[in-house]
């Protein structure tokens, strides 16, 4: 009675482990099947936007997301590499992720950068749609609006008489 019981207990554990090589393997599988779509995926948007062959170097898993190395031919016809996450389902990709402790140092230089040139009376007078103006207030950083004095619309005639001739112009001092 007590041998028979070691051989189901035997049994039982055999089986057990069987059911777990069998269900981890199916998980690996699943898993090589997520990675190769992933990678498929992101190697046909390279092909699209620089219209040229394009490979996947590696796919590996990091902090939840696949992070895939493609190389591709530029515009420029110059071989690059880029890394880029994308989501386990493959439906979202980015170029970069931010570690979020510098992403903070930084926005809290720009709030106090912008918060001081506008603590100073600095203005950046510019039109909504013109290139150089934008380019200015990107340069400026996230919180530049402080500063944007727009000269649109019937705010064009003020600026005008105020001596704006070209934009973006900057003022500080009433200069």
């Amino acid at each position: 009675m007590k041998t028979d019981s070691v051989y189901i207990g035997i049994i039982i554990v055999l089986v057990a482990v069987v059911a777990y090589v069998l269900f981890q393997s199916g998980q690996i599988d699943v898993e090589q099947a997520n990675k190769d779509t992933v990678a498929a995926s992101v190697r046909s948007l390279y092909e699209l936007q620089y219209e040229s062959p394009s490979e996947v170097l590696s796919v590996t898993e990091t902090n939840g997301m696949y992070k895939v190395t493609v190389r591709f031919t530029d515009y420029a016809s110059k071989q690059a590499t880029q890394d880029v996450f994308v989501t386990k389902d493959g439906k979202l990709l980015t170029d970069r992720l931010l570690i979020v402790d510098n992403y903070r140092a930084s926005l809290d230089f720009q709030k106090r950068f912008v918060d001081c040139l506008n603590g100073k009376g600095v203005r950046v007078l510019g039109k909504v749609n013109d290139t150089a103006t934008l380019q200015q207030l990107n340069i400026l950083g996230t919180y530049s609006y402080k500063l944007f004095v727009s000269c649109d619309g019937a705010n064009e005639q003020i600026c005008r008489n105020v001596g704006v001739q070209r934009y973006p112009t900057s003022v500080y001092n009433n200069t």
